[in-house]
C-alpha cells in the first residue's frame, strides 16, 4: 500500500521472510485524518504458511527528510527494541523479534497460525477487548529524532498466542512466534525519541489478514470459474409444447455423427459411364492444343525471333491437322461397325 495526500512518499507491504513475496493485498481504502485518527490506508492481507517480514519504505519525494518512528503492533501487541528508522536508511524491515523460553532470551521469526480454541473457560486468555485487534497489523508512523541512549538489556515482546473460546468465529488467524534462536548476548544499544510534533502519528497502515478461505467467504475474493468438461460444446435444447409433444430438438453434431447422416437411404449407388474412345481423343486434342498455345505465349514473352514461332506455328498445326484427320477417320470406322451391328440385328428380327 502507498501513503496518499499530502503524506504521500511511504510504502508499505507484507512479504515472505525468505523468498521475499510480497502477499496479496484486496480492498485497498485511503481514509483521510480526521479529529481522532492520522490520516491511514487500510487492506484484507491473504495469509501464507510460512514466516513473513513486515517493511516500509520512503521516497525522497517526502517533505520531512529526518527520523521516523516506525511503531509496528500485531493482534494489538506493540512489537518493543524496534521502531528506531534513521534518516539515512531508506527502508525498513522487521521479520523476528525477541521472545523469552523458560527464562533465556530467543529470536523468533513472525507467522500466521490459526486461531487456538478451547471448550475449557478456565484455559480461555483471549478477551473480548483482543478480539478487536486480532488478525491486524499496524504500522504507525510519526516524525521525529532518534538519540543514542547508551545500552539497556534486551526487552522480549508481550506477543504470543492467545486461546479463545471454542464458539469463537472458525477459521481465525493470529500471530505465532517459531524457530526460536537463543541469543548469546542479551543487551542492546538504547534510543530515545524526540517527535517533531505533538507526538501523534503522521500516517498508519493496516493490514487486517486473512486465511485465502475467509476471504472466499467474505466474497472478497472471488470463487474461480470452473472450467467446462471437454465436450461441453455438445448442447441440446428442448422445447415443449402445451400438448406434451417435442416442438424442437437441437443438437450441435460432431464430424462422425455428421458422417453417419449423409446417405440413410438404401439406393444403390449409382454406375459411372465409361469415357467413349472418341471423346478421350477430343479432349487429348483440346489439351495439347492448349498446352501448344501456352508454350508459345511464354516464348513471345521471352523475346524470341519470329521467324522461330511462325515455325512453331506451323508445326502445332500440322500437328492438329494430323490428329483431326486421325479423329475423323476413327469417327467413320466407328460408324461402319455401328451399321454392321444394326444389319446383323435386321437378320436377327428376320427370323
Amino acid at each position: 500500500m502507498h501513503s496518499q495526500g499530502i503524506c504521500g512518499g511511504f510504502e508499505a507491504w507484507v512479504e515472505s521472510e525468505d523468498e521475499q513475496e510480497r502477499l496479496n493485498e484486496y480492498q485497498v481504502l485511503h481514509i483521510p485524518a480526521d479529529t481522532e485518527h492520522p490520516a491511514r490506508s487500510q487492506c484484507y492481507l491473504e495469509t501464507i504458511d510460512k514466516p513473513y517480514a513486515i517493511c516500509v519504505k520512503k521516497s525522497s519525494c517526502l517533505s520531512y527528510k529526518g527520523d521516523w518512528s516506525c511503531d509496528i503492533s500485531i493482534d494489538g501487541v506493540c512489537l518493543v527494541d524496534i521502531g528506531v528508522w534513521c534518516e539515512a536508511e531508506t527502508e525498513y524491515r522487521v521479520e523476528d523479534v525477541i521472545n523469552s523460553i523458560d527464562g533465556k532470551l530467543h529470536k523468533s521469526f513472525l507467522k500466521f497460525s490459526p486461531q487456538l480454541t478451547t471448550d475449557k473457560p478456565e484455559e480461555i486468555t483471549l478477551t473480548t477487548e483482543d478480539t478487536q485487534s486480532l488478525a491486524t497489523i499496524v504500522i504507525s508512523l510519526t516524525p521525529g529524532t532518534w538519540v543514542r541512549a547508551g545500552s539497556e538489556p534486551c526487552e522480549p515482546t508481550a506477543l504470543q498466542a492467545k486461546v479463545a473460546d471454542e464458539k469463537a468465529k472458525k477459521f481465525a488467524h493470529t500471530t505465532s512466534l517459531v524457530n526460536p534462536q537463543e541469543l548469546t548476548c542479551s543487551v542492546a544499544d538504547a534510543y530515545s525519541f524526540e517527535p517533531s510534533s505533538n507526538g501523534e502519528s503522521f500516517y498508519q497502515f493496516t493490514f487486517n489478514y486473512r486465511s485465502r478461505v475467509k476471504l472466499k467467504m467474505m466474497n472478497i475474493i472471488e470463487e474461480e470459474e470452473v472450467k467446462s468438461p471437454r465436450g461441453a460444446d455438445r448442447q441440446s435444447e428442448v422445447n415443449v409444447g402445451s400438448s406434451g409433444m417435442n416442438v424442437l430438438a437441437k443438437r450441435k453434431l460432431s464430424p462422425l455423427e455428421y458422417a453417419d447422416a449423409i446417405d440413410l437411404t438404401d439406393s444403390p449407388p449409382k454406375k459411372r459411364k465409361k469415357p467413349k474412345l472418341k471423346d478421350l481423343l477430343a479432349a487429348e486434342a483440346v489439351e495439347v492444343e492448349d498446352e501448344e498455345a501456352e508454350q508459345v505465349k511464354k516464348e513471345c514473352d521471352k523475346g524470341q525471333s519470329s521467324s522461330k514461332l511462325g515455325e512453331k506455328m506451323k508445326l502445332l498445326g500440322e500437328e492438329n491437322q494430323a490428329l483431326r484427320e486421325a479423329l475423323r477417320k476413327l469417327q467413320q470406322g466407328m460408324m461402319v461397325e455401328a451399321a454392321a451391328v444394326d444389319l446383323t440385328l435386321d437378320v436377327y428380327d428376320s427370323d
